[in-house]
C-alpha cells in the first residue's frame, strides 16, 4: 500500500506531491521524477519537493543503505539482497538462527527500523 496522499484530477487519481509541484512548475519534465527531499512521503509543502532524473532518484534510494554489512554474529563481510538491506543483520540462515536464540537469551537486542 502506498503511503503517499493521492488527489483526483479530471476523474484521474494522482499523487499529490506531483500535482503540487506542476501547479507551481508545470509538467513534470520526461525523465524526472518528483522527490521529497526531507523522506518524508506526507511532506507535499512545495520547498520540500524537486524534481531529479531517474538515475539520481534510484542513485539516492540505492545508497541509503549500504550494500555490503557486517555480520552480526559471525563477523563476516556479505552483501544483503537488495530489498533487504536496511533489515539485514546476518550473513545466512545459520547465523540468523543463532542471532534469533541471542535475542531470546537476552544476549543480543532487537534493532528497530
Amino acid at each position: 500500500m502506498s503511503e503517499y496522499f493521492k488527489v483526483k484530477v479530471d476523474g484521474h487519481t494522482v499523487n499529490s506531491h506531483t500535482y503540487i509541484w506542476e501547479q507551481a512548475h508545470g509538467p513534470v519534465p520526461d525523465g524526472y521524477v518528483i522527490h521529497h527531499r526531507d523522506g518524508n512521503k506526507r511532506n507535499n509543502r512545495l520547498a520540500n519537493l524537486e524534481a531529479i532524473t531517474h538515475a539520481e532518484h534510484a542513485r539516492h534510494h540505492n545508497d541509503k543503505h549500504p550494500r555490503t554489512k557486517v555480520c552480526e554474529v559471525c563477523g563476516a563481510d556479505y552483501t544483503p539482497h537488495a530489498t533487504k538491506r536496511k533489515r539485514a543483520r546476518t550473513c545466512s540462515w545459520e547465523c540468523r538462527n543463532k542471532l534469533i536464540s541471542q535475542i531470546r537469551r537476552g544476549v543480543a537486542t532487537t534493532v528497530q527500523a
